[in-house]
Order: structure tokens, then sequence, then C-alpha cells
């Protein structure tokens, strides 16, 4: 009998996510949940619910008789926590979009909820299902450039968003809404976590509608790992790949990659391949394979809760490293609880 999906959250990228659930053999849909009424009829017709499984919220799908074996949460970051923490209440698994959460205390509130919990949560982090990062962490897991000692990632892409759309009222939009990306990308191919940060936040004339889009951050990480992150959603010149440019120094030679091509060089020579091209929703396909994997074999999530506290630590470090102006320890912040941080 295949397993019972119920989502809430039916945007653009949700119902991307729709797609992915509906086409995967071993799941189908128990119920949907969105606020416009439209939208849950048509996304209701796509999967072949019928409106007595179509809800205009997440409580008021839990709160009816349709049982489900695990949720995906697709609604807006600010929603996350409440609907993430219902779910789990229920006792579900729970796939939840990145990011985690809007605030460092909604992202410590989620990580208690789910340690208390007899369902499991896994946090979408798909950069790093894809082509690109998969043979970037293989070569530089099996040595062929040493142990890494310092990364410069440039991530520059011309970005905004509808006149009225609410992510127009971000003060850090780029840290915020995709830097989880890059930064999750980082800990996954080199194979370390951040121990501190110090970063600075500068606003752009092109984007007055945000205060902070351009930012500047430098990372230790652990094995000695120095980690450069220049990024801004301000400027639309000299773009770069949303996965940024990365240029990674190592003790025995060099690895760069932008989109397609990763060089490897080691000893005066350069080696290159190819990074095979997939449709939009790989990556997306790759993450539900890998929440399905792990539920089926009982292991945790490559980018459980746990795991991906690591990545929007660095997020929130880089956002209370510019408004302190100080350097930031992500290990003490990992170490706070919701006490500590009412105080």
């Amino acid at each position: 009998m295949p397993h019972r999906m119920m989502q809430v959250g039916l945007g653009d990228f949700g119902r991307r996510w729709l797609h992915v659930v509906n086409s995967h053999s071993e799941w189908t849909y128990a119920a949907l949940a969105t606020r416009s009424a439209q939208t849950r009829a048509e996304c209701g017709q796509h999967v072949g619910l019928a409106d007595a499984a179509l809800f205009a919220s997440a409580d008021d799908a839990v709160h009816s008789d349709i049982t489900a074996d695990a949720a995906l949460v697709t609604t807006p970051h600010f929603r996350h926590r409440h609907d993430v923490e219902l779910f789990l209440d229920q006792g579900l698994d729970v796939l939840v979009e990145k990011p985690l959460a809007g605030s460092w205390d909604d992202c410590i509130a989620i990580r208690d909820a789910a340690r208390n919990a007899t369902g499991s949560l896994m946090v979408g982090e798909n950069y790093r299902f894809g082509e690109g990062a998969r043979i970037a962490q293989e070569i530089v897991s099996g040595g062929e450039i040493g142990r890494p000692e310092f990364l410069s990632l440039d991530y520059f892409v011309g970005h905004t968003f509808p006149e009225g759309d609410w992510r127009n009222d971000y003060h850090y939009p780029l840290l915020i809404e995709n830097a989880t990306h890059q930064f999750d990308l980082v800990r996954f191919i080199t194979g370390t976590d951040p121990e501190s940060v110090v970063c600075g936040a500068f606003p752009s004339a092109r984007t007055p509608q945000w205060a902070f889009p351009t930012v500047t951050a430098q990372f230790a990480m652990t094995d000695g790992l120095r980690f450069q992150f220049n990024a801004s959603w301000a400027y639309t010149e000299l773009g770069t790949p949303w996965e940024g440019n990365w240029r990674l120094y190592g003790t025995k030679g060099a690895l760069s990659w932008t989109q397609d091509r990763i060089e490897v060089h080691r000893d005066g020579e350069v080696r290159t391949v190819d990074v095979p091209s997939q449709d939009s929703d790989h990556t997306l396909s790759a993450t539900f394979d890998e929440f399905h994997a792990a539920r089926t074999e009982r292991r945790s999530f490559t980018t459980g809760i746990e795991d991906n506290m690591q990545t929007v630590a660095m997020v929130f470090g880089a956002i209370r490293s510019h408004e302190s102006s100080q350097s930031v320890s992500i290990s003490e912040m990992l170490s706070e609880s919701r006490t500590a941080l009412a105080t």
C-alpha cells in the first residue's frame, strides 16, 4: 500500500513538490492544505483528491478524520514553526522546505520539538543532491586536493520579487532566503562544520526595498578550513550560478566549480570534469528519494534537523555578527536554549 502524504503550502514551489510526490511510485496524497480555495481545487484535481481531503490550513487537516504517514511543509518560512510542530505532535515524519525558519528562536523551538517527537524531521536542503555537488564532494573526500584549507565562494545574482511580495520586507534577503543553500553545500563538499563567523552586510541603491542585500562573511570551519563568502542580490552584471563560483584550495591541489564545469588542479596538471545537466526538479526528486529511503531503512535523514542546525546557524550567526559588529561563536549558538534566548 502506498505511503500517504499530507502537504501544507501550495505556492509556486509547493506545486513543484506536488509533482515530485505525486509521481513517486510508493507515495500518494492523503490531503492538501492552502488558504486559496482556487489553488486547493486545482491541485486537488491534479492529484486526484476529493474536496473532503482539501483544507484551508494544516490545523484543519490534522483535526479531520484523514490519516497520513508523513507531512510536507512548503509554507513561507515564518509559518514553519507552527506547521512543523503541529505535524510532529501528531507523530508524523516531516519534510520541511528550507530555510528551516525565519528566526533563530524558531529554529531552536523546532529542534526541541523534533527531539521530543516520535516522528522525525528532515530539512529539504536540495542543492547538496545536485550532480555538481556530488562530484565535488567525491573529489574532496577522495583526497585528490588534500585537506581543504581555504574556500572562496562568490554568489552574485540580480534577484527581485514582485511588488507586494512578502519577501520584499526582508532585512537580510540573501542570507535568510538563499544562503542556506551555499552554506549547506560548503559543509557537504568539504566535510566541515562552522566554528565562528565575522560578517558585514550592506545596502544598495539598486534595491531600496531591502536593508542589506549584500554580504561578506568569513567563517572558521572545523579541520582548519577558512571560508570566505561574498554575495549579493543587488547586481545584475557579472552574475554567477545559483550555487556560486567556487575556488577551493587544499594541501595538495585546488578545485574550481562553475555551474557545469569542475576543474581539479594538482602537480601542474588540470583535470576537467563536466557536470551532467538535469531537469529542474532533479534535486527535489533526489531529496524526496532520500526522505523515502531513510524512512524505509529506519535510519537518520541525511539532512535531518540536528545536521541542518549547523547550516542554519551559519545564517543567523552571520546576522548576529553584523548586528553586534563582533565575531560570533557558532558552537555557542548551537548550545543555546529557548530559555537563554528569552533572557
